[in-house]
């Protein structure tokens, strides 16, 4: 009685089975790795949100109104550390968030205060900290800090190009070695609050003393109905919006935290959040800034950045005094503050709003 053998697969079956395969791998892989980072920018747009939310309710019961949690550091000018990025992200940052623990290039940037556990930065001084913990001894469990971390972190890109060449030279903060490391090792954070609207007024002893933004602003004096006035952002954002890499993209981070060209995560001062693409700057002309009411005191070009769908500036709502002294030293005189609201300057320096703080 003739066997009937099973009948197996040739070579070239199994050669196209295996090439079916890896066409369906190539083309599914991408996909779910675009899912998977959908999934990672829902989660950090929701961490905005909350932290927009936090800072509504610290509002409320701040004695000041004041819609951004500012650091004592940054009050006090006691950011005496480290070099450009630090400047630029330590005080934006401190308003939340774990105590730093990366401590790449602490001693070239001077920058043990910062990630010192007991310091003046840690995450127990840190105000939003301070109102959304109290009553819970939490600052040493990790877990009470995963608000402040995008999972899609990883730094700064690679790439010299997104400050302008003038400031690269020399500067140690700005070295390789910092780049590509997540933010919220190095700073404890992932998020920046809105600093854009820092003015520089001739004669004063610290930059940034006056503000056009929400930074420093009561949040009852800011329009809570705009979905366009920008509260938090990821840092990326900020770099996006500057007008010399913003103007020539070759210049700026063409992607953002996401991997969307020119896109970031960002809140407003109405609570809501979206990813906003950047796109180019709004330009003024001199009929919209007299209708506008502008009076300096700086050009309008360096603090009053907008997009199609976002501002950060908080126009109308006059600017803010919010930086006056170092420690309890008055450095912001009564001469220069005279300057702002002199006859003839309109908005944002008349009228203005002083929320200095006197002690500390």
């Amino acid at each position: 009685m003739r066997t009937r053998r099973a009948r197996a697969f040739t070579l070239i079956e199994l050669l196209v089975v295996v090439a079916i395969i890896a066409l369906l791998l190539a083309v599914l892989l991408p996909n779910l790795a675009a899912a998977r980072e959908q999934g990672r920018r829902a989660k950090c747009l929701a961490n905005l949100k909350n932290i927009t939310s936090g800072a509504i309710l610290y509002a409320a019961e701040d004695s000041k109104n004041l819609v951004i949690p500012l650091h004592q550091g940054v009050w006090a000018n006691q950011w005496g550390f480290g070099n450009y990025m630090w400047w630029r992200l330590g005080g934006p940052t401190s308003f939340g968030g774990k105590t730093g623990t990366n401590t790449t290039g602490t001693v070239a940037f001077q920058l043990p205060v910062f990630f010192d556990p007991n310091g003046a930065w840690s995450a127990q001084t840190r105000p939003l900290n301070r109102y959304m913990l109290k009553g819970i001894t939490a600052f040493d469990d990790p877990r009470s800090f995963e608000l402040y971390s995008c999972p899609s972190d990883d730094g700064f890109p690679n790439n010299d190009k997104w400050v302008p060449s003038d400031q690269l030279t020399g500067n140690v903060a700005l070295s390789a070695a910092l780049y590509e490391q997540r933010l919220f090792d190095l700073l404890g954070n992932s998020y920046r609050y809105n600093t854009i609207g820092l003015i520089q007024v001739s004669g004063q002893t610290v930059n940034g003393s006056f503000t056009s933004s929400v930074m420093g602003s009561k949040y009852d004096r800011i329009d809570k109905g705009s979905s366009r006035i920008v509260l938090f952002s990821e840092p990326l954002f900020y770099m996006m919006t500057v007008p010399i890499a913003n103007l020539d993209p070759s210049l700026a981070p063409l992607r953002g935290t996401h991997r969307v060209v020119m896109t970031e995560n960002v809140s407003y001062a109405d609570g809501s959040g979206r990813s906003t693409r950047v796109g180019q700057l709004a330009r003024f002309d001199t009929n919209l800034l007299a209708s506008m009411g502008y009076g300096g005191p700086a050009a309008y070009d360096s603090y009053l950045r907008r997009g199609t769908t976002w501002q950060t500036d908080a126009y109308p709502t006059p600017g803010s005094i919010i930086r006056a002294y170092t420690n309890t030293t008055l450095i912001t005189t009564q001469a220069i503050i005279n300057g702002l609201i002199a006859p003839g300057t309109g908005w944002p320096g008349k009228p203005y709003q002083d929320n200095t703080l006197r002690q500390f």
